[in-house]
């Protein structure tokens, strides 16, 4: 079975790339701002400065 490049002819591909892209950009913001609550409000630390 060969794989089909993305293109015109296999859109669905690209749009499942896309939206798992997306979903770990938004889960990376999620993670990085936890991390940085915690930080903050946990010990003090204010690691934007």
């Amino acid at each position: 079975m060969r794989q089909q490049p993305i293109g015109p002819d296999n859109p669905g591909l690209s749009r499942f790339l896309a939206a798992r892209f997306l979903l770990i950009v938004v889960l990376g913001f999620y993670v990085g701002g936890g991390a940085i609550a915690v930080l903050y409000y946990g010990y003090g630390i204010n690691p934007l400065k």
